[in-house]
């Protein structure tokens, strides 16, 4: 396969979330798909709890979307720079206890690696700033 459509793969991935397109993403994403949410240390496996996962997200940040940056290929794995924003619209679930919604939004710059397979996302390790979701949501007192 080719590095630009490994890359088309890649950000059709994210725009599936983007939009909260679950019927593309289901399409785009393989159903073992292995989801590693590198701030958080959760791990999920297969389609239904991936999905479950982004709902989790939009639950929280109902306008949660990732803008694309620069992207590299890299074998089987792709390479995307992607800075994360949205409003507070749900609480935050941490192990401290819940915070409740503040409204306030957030910008918070990121990468995912993703291993492409069978034109499919088969894999994607998620790297984000936690600390800047706990300071712009209050977490962490006041922003």
């Amino acid at each position: 396969m080719s590095d630009q459509k490994m890359i088309e793969i890649s950000h059709e991935a994210i725009r599936s979330f983007n939009d909260a397109d679950w019927s593309a993403a289901r399409k785009i994403h393989a159903e073992n798909i292995v989801y590693v949410e590198k701030p958080t240390g959760e791990t999920t496996s297969g389609y239904e709890a991936f999905e479950s996962k982004c709902h989790e997200w939009k639950a929280l940040m109902s306008n949660c979307s990732g803008t694309i940056g620069d992207t590299y290929v890299s074998g089987d794995w792709v390479v995307v720079e992607v800075v994360w924003s949205g409003t507070q619209s749900g609480p935050l679930k941490t192990p401290m206890g819940e915070i409740p919604v503040s409204g306030n939004s957030m910008s918070n710059p990121g990468v995912q690696l993703q291993r492409i397979e069978n034109g499919q996302v088969a894999e994607i390790r998620n790297y984000f700033d936690m600390l800047v979701i706990l300071s712009e949501f209050g977490a962490l007192g006041s922003p």
